[in-house]
């Protein structure tokens, strides 16, 4: 590279910091409100914080989060990642800090990448400046360095991949593009599949450039091709064989899809252009698609290819893995067309204009017949980059323009993101000193930090996970009825929920506002006060009471939380208890009513225009906790606005119509259980249709419970175990963390089966007798995945001694 070159990468490179600086403008973190502020660091530093407990490099499980989960459920955020085991040598930089500086690193690697391997490729420097700014200015580039870090985060290992490729088939060596493809994986296995892709893509690409297409021979040294590909994916086993488990278990496709649809081209090219969600290139990159089509047979391909994946709705579809349909997936095949494009951009003398605009017209045709012209703003855009390339070619100059509307274009999408201000993320605020195991709660900016484990001793009944344990998510949702505060039920945040709360073992909870007599007040901070529960359960513990599963299912809410709480809910047992829930007809009278009511036919309708509100005075005494629930007949447009209601400070949320999340809640429930006297209703902008409204009442006397606590061991009980002892009589141990597949149990060191107890948790039969009890997890098929990385890397080592002899006697009229 020569003086030109660092030159031009220092003025990308500049480029880039002016936009962080822009954007943070001295008060902000480098990081959205949106998931990076409450996953991308905060699940980062739960591992280096597990590690520096632990000293396990391979964790199986995650006590801290979710009420202890598989570790692999949380794999996608980092685990195994080598950028962020990077920061486990630095335990002195908070990794707040070191993800905002890493992100930023990340795409100065990608531009120094990028501008390398186009150069390497024989392109001028400034073909290579014009292409590496196209592709620096792409909006998920530097927009999900601060908001889905996860998005771009092996884009350097792609491009390394790409060159990879390149040493492959010149000079044989396949370490390179086998390390490339493990560091992929093992960065995001989640886009790690278009990757692949794109890699397969652009090794037929240089297969093309260097022999005549022969049917016979092309096969044959495809196969040869994929070779180091497939081991560099066997070597990333350790991450991909458990991961496939927690996917399989923790994942459902949330999206209907109509198969004819998928087949049918779009041409509106929203895969393509603009949004952080896509490649976000402008209409320019199109123009030099197209114009690839009027050149060379690998250039052709190239753009056939990319043009298939970008219109063709079935290849979204397999490249999120049937979940659902989102132009994402489209990320890792940016640099592809950033080649196209160099190549365009130096042979602009010899440009289809011509040829390409036909195939603007026939496409514009096509988006009719469609019904995919749907921005015309696209339109508008091609046009003027069409003119703008045709003044290219005879003023060179007029590149400084498109340079400014490049700037301006990446400048506009980055400062839309809505970033974390710096004195928003804070610590606890108090101190626990307890020698137990027990679990904390924060109520204080519980959506920002429901990942957020302070310290090892922190356990928490929170996550926020795009994967998690399904039966968990489900005991938190659909058994005890939290609300659904968020658009999406991934959120299983820290709520004001006594009962979930005090069954989970939730001690201590951290809240900036009055939690009444069921709490003592232990410490006050500034704004932080610190609660202890008066009734909260131990982690495990015996009971003596059952119910049987027949009669646990033909109870409704909230009957069956009483017999959770009571009992033990197993197959092959008797009912032995009887619920003390009442439902009764709330005698209430409408103090204030703000909202523009209407009652017909069993359905009350609100029309709110604004936020409004209602206040209702009843019977209930705090001696009592009250229910309610109610169905939500009508999910609002996207045009106006997901719709809430919040009753005394609880809240719930309906997300529009349209969301691609949307979260299914329509029962709203609601456990008050302080000052319920008063009813503060708040209802947000939109149409309700509220019907089939109940309520029901438990006095909290009946909650006083006769069990056997399980006294855990805090010195033993560390990384993927659980000992402690008990003293126990004939009855259920129950111990609250989800049910899944993967724990040992032992009895005074004698293994014994478990089971699904309480519809969602651990459990298992025992017997009169004082016991030790060790529990262990070790995660699916790890181990599987462990032995078939270490082979793989063994041959990877022995190829890469192998490339180093044999590299120099290499022939280029040869490819093996």
């Amino acid at each position: 590279m020569e003086k030109k070159d660092l030159i031009n990468i220092g003025i990308l490179t500049l480029f880039l910091l002016l936009i962080v600086l822009i954007i943070t403008n001295g008060g902000y973190y480098y990081g959205s409100t949106l998931d990076w502020s409450n996953q991308h660091f905060f699940i980062p530093e739960y591992f280096r914080t597990l590690f520096y407990d632990t000293f396990d490099l391979l964790p199986d499980y995650a006590f801290n989060l979710g009420s202890g989960q598989n570790i692999y459920y949380f794999a996608y955020y980092g685990l195994l990642n080598p950028v962020i085991l990077i920061s486990y040598l630095f335990p002195f930089v908070k990794m707040i800090d070191y993800i905002m500086i890493s992100s930023i690193l990340i795409v100065i690697i990608d531009i120094i990448l990028l501008y390398k391997w186009l150069k390497s490729r024989n392109y001028s420097s400034s073909t290579c400046f014009i292409a590496t700014m196209i592709f620096l200015c792409a909006s998920p580039i530097i927009f999900h360095s601060h908001r889905h870090i996860m998005f771009v985060s092996y884009m350097p290992f792609i491009l390394m991949a790409l060159m990879g490729v390149d040493k492959y088939f010149k000079e044989n060596k396949k370490w390179l593009l086998t390390l490339s493809v493990f560091l992929i994986i093992m960065t995001n296995y989640f886009f790690s599949v278009g990757a692949l892709v794109a890699i397969v893509i652009y090794g037929i690409f240089v297969y093309l450039e260097q022999k005549k297409l022969s049917l016979k021979e092309f096969l044959k040294e495809g196969f040869k091709f994929l070779y180091p590909i497939i081991i560099g994916i066997s070597m990333a086993s350790i991450i991909l064989l458990p991961v496939v488990y927690t996917l399989l278990n923790g994942r459902d496709s949330t999206t209907q899809v109509d198969l004819i649809n998928l087949l049918v081209p779009n041409f509106s090219f929203n895969t393509l252009t603009y949004s952080g969600y896509s490649m976000g290139l402008t209409a320019i990159s199109l123009l030099f698609i197209l114009n690839s089509l009027f050149k060379e047979k690998k250039y052709q391909f190239l753009a056939i290819s990319i043009l298939l994946l970008l219109t063709m709705p079935i290849t979204n579809y397999i490249l999120n893995g049937t979940l659902y349909l989102n132009t994402k997936v489209f990320i890792p095949f940016i640099p592809l067309v950033m080649l196209l494009s160099a190549e365009s951009i130096k042979n602009i003398s010899n440009f289809e204009y011509k040829k390409v605009l036909l195939a603007i017209l026939f496409i514009v045709i096509l988006s009719w017949f469609t019904d995919s012209f749907s921005r015309v703003s696209f339109y508008y855009d091609l046009a003027f980059s069409f003119i703008l390339l045709i003044i290219y070619k005879y003023y060179k100059k007029v590149i400084y323009i498109a340079i400014i509307l490049l700037f301006v274009f990446s400048l506009k999408v980055n400062i839309e993101d809505e970033l974390v201000l710096k004195d928003k993320l804070k610590d606890l605020g108090v101190t626990i000193i307890d020698d137990s195991i027990y679990r904390t709660g924060n109520l204080i900016d519980s959506s920002l930090n429901v990942n957020n484990i302070y310290n090892i001793n922190y356990n928490s009944t929170n996550l926020y996970s795009s994967v998690f344990n399904k039966k968990y998510n489900r005991f938190y949702f659909d058994v005890f009825n939290n609300p659904i505060t968020y658009r999406n039920r991934s959120i299983t945040s820290f709520s004001d929920n006594l009962l979930f709360n005090n069954y989970m073992g939730v001690k201590y909870i951290v809240s900036n506002y009055e939690l009444g007599s069921d709490y003592t007040l232990l410490q006050e901070q500034d704004n932080s006060k610190l609660y202890l529960s008066n009734n909260s359960y131990p982690i495990g513990y015996i009971t003596t009471e059952t119910t049987t599963i027949e009669d646990y299912n033909k109870l409704n809410y909230p009957d069956n939380i009483y017999h959770i709480m009571k009992s033990a809910v197993v197959k092959n047992s008797k009912t032995t208890i009887d619920s003390k829930v009442e439902k009764i007809k709330l005698d209430y009278s409408i103090v204030t009513n703000n909202t523009d009511m209407q009652y017909k036919n069993g359905i009350y309708y609100f029309n709110i225009k604004d936020s409004s509100s209602m206040q209702v005075k009843t019977n209930i005494s705090d001696d009592q906790i009250l229910f309610i629930r109610f169905d939500m007949l009508y999910s609002e447009k996207c045009s106006v606005a997901d719709t809430s209601i919040t009753i005394n400070g609880v809240k719930n949320k309906l997300t529009c119509s349209s969301w691609k999340y949307h979260n299914q809640n329509y029962t709203f429930d609601y456990l008050l259980y302080n000052n319920n006297d008063i009813l503060n209703i708040l209802f947000s902008k939109g149409h309700y249709e509220i019907t089939n409204i109940k309520v029901y009442t438990l006095d909290k006397n009946e909650l006083n419970q006769k069990i056997i606590p399980f006294a855990i061991d805090k010195n033993l009980t560390k990384g993927d175990n659980i000992v402690g002892t008990i003293s126990a009589q004939d009855g259920y141990f129950i111990l609250q963390v989800p049910y899944d597949l993967g724990y040992k149990i032992y009895l005074n060191g004698e293994l014994t089966d478990y089971e699904e107890v309480n519809d969602g948790l651990i459990g298992f039969k025992i017997k009169k007798g004082d016991y030790e009890i060790k529990i262990t997890y070790e995660a699916p098929y790890k181990k599987i995945g462990l032995a078939v990385s270490l082979i793989a890397l063994v041959i990877f080592i022995f190829n890469a001694v192998k490339d180093g002899k044999n590299g120099k006697n290499f022939s280029n009229n040869t490819l093996l």
